[in-house]
């Protein structure tokens, strides 16, 4: 399964941190979120060049590389903007 970097906001999940903190201001998810693109990069040097085409094995390393693709995909998003709300 890979994370569909096309959907509308509708469909996106918030981020939660495991401690269960929510990033409520956009320079703290910005921060966040650059801080950790950082960190998952290393989990994609072995991936295929083609990884966001080609479907997914329930491997660790196919899990990784799902994960960090979510990662660098993400956006912050404000909670209350209205592209959230449309459906």
């Amino acid at each position: 399964m890979q994370p569909n970097v096309a959907a509308a906001l509708t469909e996106w999940r918030p981020m939660q941190l495991e401690n269960g903190t929510i990033l409520d201001s956009e320079r703290t998810c910005e921060d966040f979120r650059s801080t950790i693109i950082s960190k998952v990069k290393s989990l994609l040097v072995n991936a295929p060049p083609d990884l966001a085409k080609m479907p997914l094995d329930k491997s660790e390393s196919s899990g990784n590389w799902v994960f960090a693709l979510g990662v660098i995909n993400s956006r912050c998003i404000a909670s209350d903007d209205p592209r959230i709300q449309a459906k």
